[in-house]
């Protein structure tokens, strides 16, 4: 959940239990190479998802209105205008009003991509054009959009033996530790997009990327935690089952440091999603084989271990989802662990829509 004040989280929990209300106002920060440029910028209600099986994890719009005394228009026309989309950024933060009481919530650093079909709709006074206000819609993504779309131009190789060390070398982003660090094997050399090559390095450490409200890259452990909060004052929770994303054989790839393949096969072999009845028939589900390809695993064991890993966490990952919606509750992030109806659950998808928090979440086995 995101940090805030005590007053903030019983004013939610007031909220959530029908007991009391508070204001809301969105705002942002232009940024730029770490400086602020414009503070306090009037924006409408942004558009925005967080996905968590995304690597850039959140996007979407920002709608700005700009007017000052000057009658200057901020619609970008040409690389370097500060709302063009070559390195400005937006901190997007809600600010919690009851009285005479506000707190400010961040709720991410966010890269404009593009600016979609803005008019300049300029007046003139005795003979001076001048812009008397203007909206306009800025597209946007999480920090990681950086790193989506970079890529290593030749083989390179590792600075160190450091995943975290790796991670910040390949990344340029300031990092938080967020778990022990793991070795990175001797000799290792990087290719391709480096998504996928940031991607395995926090497979190292059993951790997905994740991005602080602020823009700071640290890691999201793939395991469960305990619950972080209750959810409250469910407006609804419809109940959804598929199969889509539920495995019951992964096939892991390795390669030995003479680059030749090494592969590693884990299979469910009773229950539900068993891959063959006993004789060695069909089983009712059939088999549907996860595959899993890394560089970073050396040796036979080190695959077949996180053959095992991953085969618990695809296999029973997750059939089940609700998709929930309570008051506006800006402290919940895509992968807090919250307790509902008696059990744990986890945000794999958020949204938030005037006075709603939506999202969805995953229902472990039981």
């Amino acid at each position: 959940m995101r940090p805030a004040q005590d007053t903030t989280r019983q004013l939610i929990r007031d909220l959530a239990d029908g007991r009391g209300g508070f204001g809301v106002e969105w705002t942002a920060d232009l940024m730029y190479d770490g400086d602020r440029r414009l503070r306090g910028l009037d924006i409408g209600e942004p558009s925005i998802s967080w996905d968590l099986g995304r690597f850039t994890v959140a996007s979407g719009s920002v709608p700005v209105v700009w007017s000052d005394a000057f009658g200057t228009s901020m619609i970008p026309k040409e690389i370097g205008d500060w709302f063009s989309p070559f390195g400005a950024e937006l901190q997007v933060d809600v600010l919690i009003r009851a009285g005479e009481y506000v707190d400010r919530i961040p709720m991410a650093r966010l890269v404009i991509e593009s600016v979609p079909a803005a008019e300049d709709r300029r007046m003139l006074f005795q003979g001076v054009a001048f812009t008397p206000g203007e909206s306009f819609t800025v597209n946007v993504s999480d920090r990681m959009v950086k790193v989506a779309r970079d890529e290593f131009r030749v083989p390179t190789a590792a600075t160190s033996r450091s995943a975290w060390g790796e991670i910040q070398s390949v990344t340029r982003f300031p990092i938080v530790r967020s778990s022990t660090d793991a070795t990175v094997p001797a000799a290792m050399a990087y290719e391709g997009k480096k998504e996928d090559v940031v991607s395995k390095l926090f497979d190292l450490m059993g951790q997905w990327p994740h991005l602080t409200a602020d823009g700071v890259l640290t890691g999201m452990p793939k395991a469960w935690g305990s619950p972080v909060d209750r959810v409250r004052g469910v407006v609804s929770s419809p109940i959804e089952m598929t199969a889509e994303n539920t495995y019951n054989c992964v096939i892991v790839e390795g390669k030995d440091d003479a680059g030749a393949p090494i592969y590693a096969i884990a299979e469910v072999q009773d229950g539900f999603l068993r891959v063959a009845n006993p004789g060695g028939g069909m089983s009712p589900f059939g088999v549907k084989p996860f595959r899993y390809a890394s560089e970073f695993l050396r040796s036979y064991q080190q695959c077949a271990d996180y053959a095992v890993e991953l085969l618990e966490r695809v296999s029973r990952l997750r059939g089940v989802t609700r998709e929930v919606v309570e008051p506006f509750n800006p402290l919940r992030e895509v992968g807090d662990v919250l307790t509902f109806d008696g059990g744990p659950v986890r945000i794999t998808k958020l949204t938030h829509s005037g006075a709603e928090t939506k999202y969805t979440v995953e229902v472990p086995d039981q």
